[in-house]
């Protein structure tokens, strides 16, 4: 409903577990640290009788926690113990009775608190082992800015330049080039695709809850009537990379909707494809397909509070400016100029975000790939839908299919390779061999390509968040060194107003929408895109706390 500027968040699962999982930290010491506030509550969860776990204690002094005084509810009962339990969450309570039909409900509002005392010593760091995390990824409160600077003009960076302006936040996207995406995000066309694993963990979970966000944000972009020039929701086919990988799809496939995935087998498998595979067995993403990450960026910054300046930023420092009470991020470039001032600044520029003082510590990898464009014929013009596997192919655009990516590290070469269209000619045969053996032999040498460089990070999920300050992570969880588990109650120290929206590697499409939501949710304290233990699992002081525990910081 963004033209009604409100946004709608289904959670499904226990009320206690969903309603924890958006707070801002789980320890007891932090309980209500900078959550997401809420101004009312609508109560309805059948009778407590039948249903007591969603009017339990626990529930309410989580509901407690996300509210502030003056916050109202209204409960479809009237039972006492419900009551009880909401005064002692620190909420008023009256029962109101129709005249007519007497059916009653509960109304009230949070009073105050009921607070905790904790003794002045347990404040104090110690190695003994702690059940609870230290809060070394809680997100500091600020003010909601006027004004952001975004720093890099890929997919990320323009992203988030939506995302904030959205909001009513006035940005500046500066972009070392003439135009925005003409670095990772200027590949003619990339592809909605998800990184799945029928085990549950962090970066699958991560990668499903990206791809139905993805697939949502796209969605004006994808129907507009141009939309065959910027993309095409063709949907997503994955290939299997071993014949045992059918019992793994399967279970993939049991786990979520139709809508979302499914396995197909046999003539469906091809005629999805628009045309015969050797493969027999595949998982369908109808939602996904592929889009012009150009196109896109540009489509992203067209919006009347974005403005984009081309400039290289050397240098980001937060000073106070004359007849200002608060400081800015002040941005220069290599000459000492000023290029802008802002309240927030978020570095977006891939692996050039080691260059300024607050993240030279990042550890980022640049990963150089390429794409081969091999001329489509009679039989691949068939071609409906996105391949992918060992490698991925696209349907045919501009009477070409775009076929890769190489993956090498440690390699600068920003010209094509022949080697490189070789390497991806040969992907080609092990992501289907029916659908190479539709190519006559090709000379590598007269194929076009591109060559981009991605930025990747050590456990493969992307640096989403505040700005952490190294040298006070390192004094304040010394103790980690000791005893991983140690009792550390204080919060990470962060960067004031500055974030990190990098380290996609490959998934820049499906991963910006997302990354570039949580950023706005916690510069504007709205409720957040993704649960505590995956804003947690992508925060940029993750890497500093694991070297600490393994001794080497």
């Amino acid at each position: 409903f963004k033209d009604k500027n409100i946004a709608l968040t289904l959670m499904y699962g226990d009320a206690y577990d969903m309603l924890s999982s958006i707070k801002n930290s789980e320890h007891p010491f932090f309980e209500r640290a900078n959550n997401p506030i809420f101004d009312a509550w609508f109560l309805d969860g059948f009778s407590p009788k039948n249903n007591p776990e969603i009017w339990s204690a626990e529930v309410f002094r989580v509901i407690a926690d996300l509210s502030q005084p003056g916050t109202t509810f209204s409960a479809s009962t009237t039972d006492n113990f419900t009551k009880e339990r909401l005064i002692q969450a620190g909420f008023s309570s009256e029962t109101i009775t129709h005249s007519k039909s007497k059916v009653g409900y509960t109304r009230g509002q949070l009073i105050d608190w009921r607070n905790k005392h904790i003794p002045k010593k347990s404040w104090n760091p110690t190695l003994f082992n702690s059940s609870h995390k230290a809060p070394w990824y809680l997100t500091p409160e600020i003010k909601k800015p006027s004004k952001a600077i975004i720093i890099g003009g890929g997919i990320s960076g323009c992203s988030t330049a939506r995302a904030l302006a959205e909001r009513g936040i006035s940005v500046t996207l500066i972009e070392r080039h003439k135009r925005v995406a003409q670095e990772a995000s200027g590949n003619a066309q990339g592809v909605l695709y998800p990184k799945l694993s029928s085990s549950i963990s962090e970066i699958s979970r991560f990668g499903i809850s990206s791809l139905i966000l993805a697939s949502k944000f796209y969605k004006n972009f994808l129907d507009n009537k141009q939309s065959k020039i910027y993309g095409d929701r063709c949907g997503v086919i994955i290939l299997p990379k071993k014949s045992d990988d059918i019992e793994n799809f399967k279970r993939i496939s049991l786990e979520y909707p139709d809508d979302f995935v499914r396995l197909i087998i046999n003539k469906e498998l091809d005629k999805k494809a628009g045309l015969p595979l050797s493969n027999r067995f595949g998982l369908f993403f109808p939602q996904l397909g592929w889009i012009s990450p150009p196109e896109a960026c540009r489509w992203l910054v067209e919006h009347p509070l974005i403005s984009v300046k081309s400039a290289e930023v050397e240098d980001i420092q937060l000073k106070k400016i004359s007849g200002s009470k608060e400081e800015s991020w002040v941005a220069t470039d290599n000459m000492k100029k000023t290029l802008e001032i802002a309240d927030i600044a978020v570095i977006a520029c891939s692996f050039e975000s080691k260059k300024f003082n607050q993240t030279n510590y990042l550890p980022l990898t640049r990963v150089r790939g390429q794409t081969t464009a091999i001329p489509a014929n009679n039989v691949t013009s068939c071609l409906k839908t996105v391949l992918c596997g060992k490698s991925y192919f696209l349907p045919a655009f501009n009477n070409a299919h775009t076929l890769g990516a190489t993956y090498k590290t440690n390699e600068n070469q920003a010209s094509n390779l022949m080697e490189d269209h070789e390497e991806n000619i040969t992907q080609l045969d092990l992501l289907d061999q029916s659908l190479a053996e539709n190519f006559d032999p090709v000379d590598a040498s007269s194929l076009d390509g591109r060559t981009s460089f991605r930025c990747t990070t050590p456990d493969f999920l992307p640096i989403v968040g505040p700005a952490p300050k190294l040298n006070n992570y390192l004094k304040d969880y010394k103790l980690m060194k000791k005893n991983a588990r140690s009792h550390i109650p204080i919060p990470g120290a962060t960067w004031k107003g500055l974030y990190l929206n990098i380290g996609h590697g490959s998934k820049g499409l499906s991963y910006a929408p997302i990354c570039a939501d949580l950023i706005a949710s916690q510069v504007c304290k709205e409720v957040p895109p993704l649960e505590l233990d995956l804003r947690r699992a992508i925060h940029p002081g993750r890497f500093i706390i694991r070297d600490i525990k393994r001794n080497k910081l």
